[in-house]
């Protein structure tokens, strides 16, 4: 967690919420027809969050980093949106029973999860304070495509500030996730590699099935068709 302290400062010069995936979001949240009450798991900065906020729709935003949370707190500018530190595991423990309509988990969140095990009852545990019909929103790196076209690495990602690089150790007892920040004026390198649990598209919707979910569906980053060179996916399931 240290590093993503220290990548608190960076993060908005880099990653911006995708317009088109939170349109597509919304638009499945507002099937269900009540005023929204959504959970962002593993929020950052609160940038998704915040393009949710509002409208009728009140929002709670988790994270880990302290720094991360910090800043989205800097950003509220109303009452129907909150952040709080706090670990994945807990949220079950720390919101009523029934109070989200939705929980979303982007950015390839759920990876940072240990084993196929805890995954699972982390997925458990949402369906208690999940409403009724409530939505689950998982986005995830097309972890079988990289692994099957042996794709080690990401774009890169320039911002003002920094440039971001990404890459991947595939191992016999799992994946390390690899890291550099260089800010662009000081030349000034941050490295870090974490292990990550790689999960693929057949195993997270196995886990939403035998969590008695329905109506899982599968799609692509923004919410369009699925298909197998997708680099991220997005699924959807229903309590």
């Amino acid at each position: 967690m240290e590093f993503y302290d220290a990548f608190a400062e960076y993060y908005d010069d880099i990653f911006k919420p995708d317009l088109q995936l939170a349109e597509f979001i919304k638009s499945q949240i507002a099937a269900n027809g009540a005023n929204a009450e959504i959970l962002d798991v593993g929020c950052a900065t609160g940038n998704y969050a915040l393009l949710f906020a509002g409208a009728g729709s009140n929002v709670y935003g988790i994270d880990l980093s302290v720094n991360m949370i910090e800043q989205a707190n800097e950003k509220i500018t109303d009452r129907e949106i909150s952040f709080s530190v706090m670990d994945m595991l807990n949220a079950a423990d720390n919101f009523p029973e029934n109070k989200f309509s939705a929980v979303m988990i982007l950015g390839n969140t759920l990876v940072h999860l240990r084993n196929k095990s805890i995954l699972a009852e982390f997925i458990n545990s949402l369906k208690k304070i999940l409403q009724p019909h409530g939505k689950i929103f998982i986005q995830l790196v097309n972890y079988e495509h990289f692994i099957e076209k042996k794709i080690t690495s990401l774009p890169d990602i320039s911002g003002e500030i920094i440039d971001f690089k990404r890459s991947y150790d595939y191992r016999a007892d799992g994946i390390i996730f690899n890291t550099i920040i260089r800010e662009k004026k000081s030349g000034k390198e941050y490295h870090n590699s974490i292990n990550i649990y790689g999960i693929c598209k057949d195993e997270i919707m196995t886990i939403l099935e035998e969590a008695n979910f329905s109506g899982i569906g599968i799609f692509s980053n923004s919410g369009g068709k699925y298909t197998e060179d997708s680099t991220t996916i997005l699924v959807i399931a229903e309590k």
